[in-house]
């Protein structure tokens, strides 16, 4: 909502645009409550145990391909970022 503020604060924007972006900022809220802060399905500790891997920055840069992929493509349920998160795991050099 303070996106919508600022926009209606803007020059140039006028009220049609500003209310079809609140509009489907609500309908996305609707679909992903979590929207303004998406919570990470796997934690650091589970990502380490999936991957056999101790805590350091490898578990982070696998929790950023799972933070970009969940911005990316929507919620993804458990199993679907295990799956995702050892697919991703298995091709990095």
């Amino acid at each position: 909502l303070a996106l919508v503020g600022a926009l209606r604060r803007a020059r140039g924007v006028g009220a049609t645009d500003v209310e079809a972006l609140a509009a489907r900022v609500a309908a996305l809220r609707q679909v992903e409550p979590d929207l303004d802060d998406p919570r990470p399905v796997l934690t650091g500790a589970q990502v380490g145990e999936i991957l056999g891997i101790e805590p350091g920055p490898a578990v982070g840069e696998a929790l950023a391909h799972l933070r970009a992929v969940r911005l990316r493509e929507g919620p993804l349920d458990e199993a679907e970022a295990r799956r995702r998160l050892v697919t991703w795991w298995a091709t990095r050099s």
